[in-house]
């Protein structure tokens, strides 16, 4: 963890806190009786169909973040399984644990049918509610934590987790799990590139203020990193000028244009060629031997640097020659959207 990481860490205390989940928590479910469970639940099959109000999940086991965004989504969803019905190869997956000696059917994949399902059903009139059953899959016995976190990146993509809520199941995956990087990218292939993992990470442990924007995506997790990043402790105090500069310019996001500084970084690299070249026309020049002798070590070492790094990309370019074709195939490798979308919920 660099130096940087560890302020971010220090500045962000347990921000998911606030929405009732933890990067940090192990939720140490123990195995119960399929049989038992399932049995006084529902019909006894492969796929059981259960009473959902008998049904449990374990609070900030999913890191979804319930607001109006989240429960807007659930009427819709509700209003879809009230026209429709309820897709009987769309199963819930239960994990059955032994809580308080029952054994008891916790959700693990589909908690938003589960919550439109649950709606559905206070609706209903008792003698209705009490008919309605819903498809449950149980995963197997030997079903690890660790395998249900994974599972929970992956069997929930019909509606993808916002960037913050990925954010937090790969921070638990690292504290929680102690799962490397490689291990990671292996288990959510599909969801989660080598130059995005590090970002989430950060931004799991991200101050309240810079959280809240990107849970809201009106900053996305690449322009969080960046600039907690380049600014360390003074990040916040930072997007504060960016967000009057959004706000300023008329736009509902805080972009890295947005950032104080950054048009000035820009004329920069604009012309960064011209300013090489009056630099060395300065060292050339034969007033140079009459600048003291600081200012001739600055710009020395300046044009030597400049140099040392002009020779270095004339020397990859030249390396990379063919390679170029190679450029497009992982356009997509940073971007916030998953590149795969599963069909459950």
């Amino acid at each position: 963890m660099t130096d940087v990481h560890k302020q971010v860490d220090a500045l962000a205390g347990n921000v998911p806190a606030k929405f009732g989940l933890s990067a940090d928590q192990k939720f140490d479910l123990v195995p119960g009786n399929m049989k038992n469970a399932m049995g006084a639940i529902g019909s006894k099959k492969d796929v059981y169909r259960v009473d959902l109000r008998k049904t449990i999940v374990k609070e900030g086991l999913n890191p979804r973040i319930k607001d109006e965004r989240y429960w807007e989504g659930i009427r819709t969803l509700k209003e879809s399984i009230k026209l429709h019905g309820w897709y009987p190869d769309k199963p819930l997956a239960g994990y059955i644990a032994n809580i308080g000696g029952q054994d008891v059917c916790v959700i693990v994949e589909g908690g938003r049918r589960r919550d439109a399902g649950l709606m559905l059903m206070a609706e209903m009139d008792k003698e209705m509610a009490d008919l309605y059953k819903v498809p449950v899959a149980p995963k197997g016995a030997g079903t690890s934590e660790l395998e249900l976190t994974y599972g929970l990146a992956q069997g929930n993509n019909n509606e993808q987790f916002r960037p913050y809520e990925l954010a937090v199941l790969v921070k638990r995956l690292e504290t929680v799990y102690m799962q490397e990087d490689a291990q990671i990218l292996k288990g959510l292939v599909g969801l989660v590139s080598a130059s995005y993992l590090p970002k989430l990470k950060m931004v799991a442990g991200a101050p309240e203020e810079i959280a809240e924007l990107v849970i809201s995506e009106e900053m996305s997790v690449t322009e969080a990193f960046n600039l907690m990043v380049k600014h360390g402790d003074k990040a916040v105090q930072v997007l504060q000028k960016a967000k009057a500069a959004a706000a300023a310019a008329g736009s509902k996001k805080v972009l890295g244009k947005h950032m104080p500084g950054r048009k000035l970084e820009n004329l920069l690299k604009k012309e960064s060629r011209s300013l090489f070249d009056a630099a060395a026309m300065v060292k050339a020049d034969p007033g140079f031997a009459q600048l003291s002798e600081e200012t001739r070590a600055v710009l020395g070492d300046l044009m030597r640097e400049l140099e040392a790094k002009e020779k270095e990309f004339e020397a990859n370019e030249a390396k990379v020659g063919d390679d170029d074709a190679l450029e497009g195939e992982f356009t997509r490798a940073d971007n916030e959207t998953p590149l795969l979308a599963q069909q459950t919920a």
